[in-house]
């Protein structure tokens, strides 16, 4: 496996799985057993985009503080029941409850507390471990590979799964009507209660099987009850669609009356490095704002021409056509036949326009589609002949258009696309990157704040040290300079790049994007690439289709 294909693998994982791979990655363990690790990850990252709930449910409960959540939410489908009445009712008046996985071939175990009261969430397994605050929205994470705790804001998706599984256990108590599905699509389609007994010990037990679609494989769910003090023992979780490698999931419960106060109470390490990356008003604000620029983006099409730098405008070393709107986009670049071509297209006149002109020319070239976007995958294309691209090459990856804020390599449409130039992703906040925000600096255009971005762990050789950005609030936050540089520069490997972004336009909506950016490499030119965008125009579904490819 090259860095290429890895770097690849890496992107179609969920972030779940992405973490996990990272910590695999940061510890002492044989390149041939990192690989093997990787291609499992990515076995289970498939088969959860093909049966989506429940994968997406085994994935939860062994990497998340899905152990309790998940047992509050199956209490809460059936909790109406009066058979139900004084488990629910137990539960509730417990001050803590802690649970702890146990996974067939698993040594290291899921450690997951939880308070009704104090409203905290806090897990450990080992090589991870967190504890969230939803009343301060803080939450922190540690990471054993660097023995790093980091403070940071709540995530805002995981906050409303916590959120929304809270709310129903509320409703509850209160005896309010539950409205929401806490399970989401998946439902109980079968349910009985026995007796069982155990040594000298009896139990009441509730098996429930959980579907969400009659040709989809049942996951069988059996929960134990002490019938004196009516709280749950147990909840064993059995069934195909909780992936290939699991298979079987059993949490044990009991319910002590403190739990953990800060993440060390959890078993992180005192002597752990303490990182508080919870962004600045001011930084808070600003990358707030250039996410809401960048999603809000009008719809367009364009053509990017990608030159060398002693190149005329009519001249190219490769042509794109690029297709946005919302959530969907296209990306397609002129075939390997079509660089002699390019060589040849002859000098317009003084007088002709560039974009017409570049309009007319793209007529008569042939194009390759490489990157789709449906809004719910995004696939690409793997391999050097981009005109050639049958459905086995087309990988699936997830549908965000950039995961960090670093161009990752030939799976990633970040150039080609004015308005990932022009208001990148950040990735702030996040356990990544440590930011520093500054209003005042000499190095980049008037007016601008400066935002720089390192790296708060070891890095690769292929990771760049820190990123630099200069943004122009006065013009909608959007971005005229950025440079990525690398820790240790090789001149024998120039990696020092900066991009400048010139010829600022504004699309229909009034948000600024480049019309063109010069590319320099270690101070050196290296590229020009212009966009030439129409807004507005029709867009058929079929543009964001791949036939063939969906539910690979």
């Amino acid at each position: 496996m090259n860095a290429r294909d890895d770097e690849v693998i890496l992107d179609e994982l969920s972030p779940l799985l992405m973490d996990a791979v990272k910590q695999v990655r940061g510890t002492s363990v044989p390149i041939n057993s990192q690989q093997r690790s990787v291609r499992t990850a990515k076995r289970i990252a498939r088969r959860a985009t093909r049966r989506r709930r429940y994968p997406r449910l085994a994935l939860a409960v062994c990497a998340s503080a899905a152990g309790i959540l998940l047992l509050l939410s199956l209490l809460n489908v059936v909790g109406s029941a009066a058979a139900w009445a004084d488990v629910v009712k137990a539960v509730g008046e417990r001050p803590w409850i802690h649970a702890v996985s146990e996974v067939p071939g698993e040594t290291n175990r899921l450690h997951v507390w939880y308070s009704p009261s104090k409203r905290i969430v806090a897990s450990n397994i080992g090589v991870l471990a967190g504890y969230a605050d939803l009343r301060t929205r803080i939450q922190y994470k540690y990471e054993a590979s660097t023995n790093t705790v980091y403070r940071l804001p709540l995530d805002d998706a995981v906050e409303k799964e916590y959120i929304r599984t809270l709310a129903v256990w509320d409703a509850l108590f209160r005896g309010d009507e539950i409205s929401a599905a806490p399970l989401g699509d998946m439902q109980i389609t079968r349910q009985s209660k026995r007796t069982t007994v155990d040594g000298d010990h009896m139990w009441t037990e509730y098996e429930l099987v959980l579907q969400d679609a009659p040709e989809t494989p049942p996951v069988r769910c059996v929960i134990r009850v002490d019938p004196n003090t009516h709280l749950p023992n147990s909840a064993n979780f059995e069934g195909e669609s909780l992936g290939p490698d699991l298979g079987k999931i059993v949490f044990k419960y009991d319910y002590p009356k403190e739990g953990p106060t800060n993440i060390f109470d959890t078993g992180v390490p005192e002597h752990a490095v303490e990182i508080d990356l919870v962004p600045s008003p001011e930084l808070d604000k600003l990358a707030k704002s250039v996410a809401s620029v960048r999603n809000g983006f009008d719809a367009y099409h364009a053509l990017v021409i990608e030159s060398g730098v002693k190149q005329r405008w009519w001249e190219a070393e490769a042509v794109y056509r690029v297709w946005k709107s919302g959530d969907r986009w296209r990306v397609e670049r002129t075939t390997e036949m079509e660089k002699e071509t390019l060589k040849s297209l002859g000098q317009p006149t003084a007088k002709e326009d560039p974009a017409k002109w570049w309009q007319k020319a793209a007529a008569n070239l042939s194009f390759g589609l490489i990157f789709v976007c449906d809004g719910q995958h995004r696939y690409f294309l793997t391999g050097d002949s981009h005109h050639q691209h049958g459905i086995d090459q087309w990988k699936q990856g997830p549908p965000s258009l950039l995961p960090t804020a670093m161009p990752a390599g030939p799976e990633l449409p970040w150039r080609m696309m004015p308005e990932l130039m022009a208001y990148p992703v950040f990735g702030v906040p996040s356990t990544d990157f440590q930011p520093t925000l500054e209003r005042k600096h000499t190095d980049g255009p008037q007016g601008t704040v400066r935002l720089t971005l390192r790296w708060t762990k070891p890095i690769s050789s292929n990771k760049f040290d820190s990123r630099t950005f200069w943004i122009d609030p006065a013009r909608g936050y959007v971005t005229l300079q950025w440079e990525t540089r690398p820790e240790d520069h090789n001149p024998e490997d120039p990696q020092r790049h900066r991009y400048y972004l010139e010829g600022l336009a504004q699309t229909p909506g009034k948000l600024w994007y480049p019309t063109l950016i010069r590319w320099n490499v270690d101070g050196r030119p290296a590229k020009v690439v212009r966009y030439y965008c129409t807004f507005n125009g029709a867009m058929p579904a079929r543009l964001f289709q791949v036939p063939g490819a969906t539910d690979r």
